[in-house]
């Protein structure tokens, strides 16, 4: 039996900001005192429930600090995983600064090099789905009396109709409610940029224009790909442009796929991110760099590749 725990127990900054319905779900798993034994494991809040050979597993906030997959965005908080593929589930906050409650859900599947794409509108939404999913796969009694509270906490009412016919296959982009005055630059990696208009320069690149010239129209190899691009968002902090340093931030990292990118343009990053009032997104860099240098510490360099 696990220690009862509440609410107050979470103190990661990116608690502040999770969905209300995702507080009620934790909390109401920290309130059963227990763990299931359909849970497999340890650092599940929430009993899993099966299908198709997969567990969905409600982690809580272990990812936000050592669980989030390599390449996932700072603005993707996941909360659920699939226990195979890499497959995650995660609120998406674009700008924080909004306080925006009811954030988009989206799922996160690194293979396809797709980027995040949107699994519900909200989080009462998504859970209706997955709960939908889970329903057309063979249930013990426990894991269906867990789909039944979950859908009555939440007030969904999952169903077999409601299951997408291409099984957990989503193509639909995530797109931010955009504020007077403001703009939004979709990125390649699903998540984008959104800030005030002034935070981008007059010709600010976009997913088509950036990634052709620098990673094919020019032909570069990658370190002179790097090497231009950030030079080029440094150039956009110089022109007091931070969220045009950020897009390009972004797709260089999403279009290279390599960690010690990120690890070099990590103060870049987190400049960009202060300079547009987001502190906790900064935080998740420092964090994701940090995980990310130990592991290539311990992967790479005893053999020699780095």
């Amino acid at each position: 039996m696990t220690k009862k725990a509440s609410l107050s127990e979470f103190n990661h900054e990116e608690w502040s900001i999770a969905p209300n319905g995702l507080k009620k779900l934790i909390q109401f798993a920290l309130s059963r005192g227990e763990k299931s034994e359909a849970s497999k494991h340890d650092d599940s809040l929430f009993p899993g429930f099966y299908w198709g050979g997969s567990t969905l597993e409600f982690f809580g906030f272990e990812a936000c600090d050592s669980g989030r997959y390599p390449k996932a965005p700072p603005e993707f908080s996941p909360f659920a995983h699939l226990g195979q593929d890499g497959i995650y589930y995660g609120y998406v906050v674009h700008a924080p600064e909004l306080n925006i409650t009811n954030s988009p859900i989206g799922i996160f599947d690194p293979i396809p090099d797709e980027g995040v794409k949107l699994l519900g509108n909200d989080f009462e939404d998504a859970l209706d789905k997955l709960l939908s999913e889970a329903l057309g796969f063979y249930l013990i009694d426990e894991e269906l009396q867990t789909i039944n509270a979950i859908a009555s906490l939440l007030n969904v009412q999952p169903n077999l109709d409601k299951r997408n016919p291409r099984y957990m296959e989503y193509d639909d982009p995530i797109l931010p409610v955009i504020p007077p005055g403001w703009h939004y630059e979709p990125s390649s990696d699903g998540i984008g940029v959104l800030a005030p208009r002034e935070a981008f320069i007059s010709n600010s690149p976009t997913r088509e224009s950036w990634s052709f010239d620098i990673f094919q129209g020019k032909g570069y190899p990658m370190i002179q790909a790097v090497e231009a691009a950030l030079q080029f968002a440094k150039e956009c902090f110089e022109r007091n442009a931070p969220a045009s340093a950020l897009f390009v931030l972004r797709e260089l990292y999403w279009r290279s796929s390599d960690d010690r990118v990120f690890i070099q343009s990590k103060e870049l990053w987190k400049n960009a991110y202060s300079q547009l009032g987001r502190p906790l997104l900064s935080n998740v860099v420092e964090q994701e760099a940090r995980a990310r240098q130990q592991w290539l510490e311990k992967v790479y360099e005893p053999n020699g590749l780095m």
